[in-house]
């Protein structure tokens, strides 16, 4: 038979989904399907329903492992069995519309692309997240970017030319988490031919089972453990534009999940140290890599709180808001920062003259349209925060603003007009 896809699903504990998947599979509209379930041995029913749909279609293939592998490693196992023109991948806990591959399929034929991506939707939600993955890849795509920079995750909504897999290097990273982003990176770079089908819908589903739902110390570790495999592919490559852009947010990335992990994992809240003894792990091993990185790349200009942490041992918040909306807790923070160490480079404090422009207020700035900063800003520029620096700090601070903008700050701070904060 002449298999147009194989459709590779890693199974593991998803007795609650997987029915939902596979009714999804079934009423699949291309012919020519394949797919490949890997039992990587849970402890549930879920391959029971799984040996009941293989029964029943003798397009279903069953690959065993010998032992718990994970899902990135089970489907690499799922990459060398498949023979189908094009591979795909689908989770067990996710579904997908009718039409999804016969769209997809089609679309690599008309355009004779390596790759052909669908766009994604959150179970149960009908509006689209602020964050629209595909929406930026085809602005990105419209500019001339390659695919990789911005086809980062949800690596599920595409197939893939199955030639792609003759380079060894197109797999799946070997650890449990960053494994997908790992494996987007090394199939897609260079890639020849890239499409978007927009009507191609994949529905992705997030519960309290996600292995990206929580975040903890493991998971920290095991993203540094990806970041060292991106980094051994990329550093091998010319170096551009793009490469340094991509590690810069890969650090980003995995260091404001190390940030987070630190705020909401409760285990390290209520023991302080296993917190220092994570901490002091975490650091020694992202120190151990930097070394490895080009300086351009981990400039303070861009990458301001991993410099604060490298340097002085500190976490600052590196997300631009807090959890109530406001940028409040993100400036006194890096007030508190700066008034501790006075001696911060001028790289950190063009940093915190950027939270001041973050700061002013929708209503009350006179220069709302000035560099885009007006749509994006949500209270007023904080007089008692920015008071507690000394007065050589201030002047510097101010040097990093626009001169309109510096002296509406001075006039603010000094005489408290315009209705400015506390």
């Amino acid at each position: 038979m002449d298999i147009k896809i194989s459709v590779i699903l890693p199974v593991h504990n998803m007795e609650k989904y997987i029915d939902r998947c596979i009714g999804s599979l079934k009423a699949q509209t291309l012919d020519g399907l394949e797919f490949i379930f890997v039992d990587d041995l849970g402890t549930d029913s879920s391959m029971s329903h799984v040996e009941e749909f293989a029964a029943s279609d003798s397009r279903v293939r069953i690959i065993r492992n010998t032992k718990n592998m994970g899902a990135g490693a089970s489907r690499n196992a799922g990459i060398e069995a498949a023979r189908g023109r094009y591979l795909s991948f689908v989770d067990p806990d996710d579904y997908i519309a009718p039409d999804f591959y016969s769209l997809l399929y089609s679309k690599a034929l008309t355009n004779r692309t390596d790759a052909v991506k669908g766009i994604s939707r959150i179970d149960g939600r009908n509006r689209l997240p602020s964050y629209d993955p595909d929406k930026r890849l085809k602005k990105a795509l419209k500019h001339g970017f390659p695919v990789y920079y911005r086809f980062t995750d949800r690596h599920f909504t595409a197939i893939y030319k199955r030639s792609l897999f003759d380079d060894p290097l197109a797999r799946y990273g070997t650890t449990h988490y960053g494994e997908d982003t790992t494996f987007l990176l090394r199939t897609l770079y260079g890639i020849k031919s890239f499409a978007l089908e927009e009507r191609a819908i994949y529905h992705y589903r997030v519960h309290s089972e996600n292995t990206t739902a929580s975040f903890t110390p493991r998971r920290c570790m095991e993203e540094l453990a990806s970041l060292k495999e991106k980094l051994d592919f990329l550093l091998g490559k010319p170096q551009d534009r793009f490469t340094r852009l991509y590690i810069r947010g890969r650090l980003r990335h995995y260091f404001n999940n190390f940030c987070v992990t630190l705020r909401c994992c409760e285990p390290l809240r209520q023991n302080a140290e296993y917190m220092s003894d994570f901490t002091a792990a975490y650091s020694s091993t992202l120190k151990a890599q930097l070394d490895r990185v080009p300086k351009s790349v981990l400039s303070p200009k861009y990458l301001e709180e991993l410099t604060i942490f490298l340097r002085y041992g500190e976490v600052l918040s590196t997300e631009p808001r807090d959890y109530d909306g406001s940028y409040r807790q993100r400036f006194t923070e890096w007030t508190d920062f700066l008034v501790r160490h006075p001696d911060a480079g001028r790289d950190l404090l063009r940093g915190y003259a950027y939270m001041i422009l973050q700061s002013f207020s929708r209503t009350d700035l006179p220069f709302r349209n000035l560099s885009g900063h007006g749509s994006r800003l949500h209270e007023p520029f904080r007089r008692e925060l920015f008071g507690r620096l000394g007065k050589k700090q201030k002047r510097r601070v101010l040097l990093f603003l626009p001169p309109c903008l510096a002296d509406y700050a001075v006039r603010s701070y000094k005489y408290g007009v315009l209705g400015l904060g506390e």
